[in-house]
């Protein structure tokens, strides 16, 4: 349902991202907002600095702890 909503035109919004955040949400046990900044790090090629070790389930997420 929400990602139906995400390709409503009228709704302005990162379509790649939140595609990316839902489908990891999806797949893995952890919140929205982790799977939201997982995705911001693989689009931009960034690591996440975190002490959860939550992202570890998340293959394409890169985390280091700080």
């Amino acid at each position: 349902m929400i990602s139906a909503l995400i390709n409503v035109d009228s709704i302005k919004c990162n379509k790649t991202l939140l595609d990316k955040s839902l489908s990891t949400w999806q797949r893995h046990n952890v919140s929205f907002i982790d799977a939201y900044l997982a995705a911001i790090a693989e689009l931009e090629n960034l690591t996440l600095y975190s002490y959860d070790q939550k992202f570890d389930q998340i293959k394409t997420a890169v985390r280091k702890e700080p």
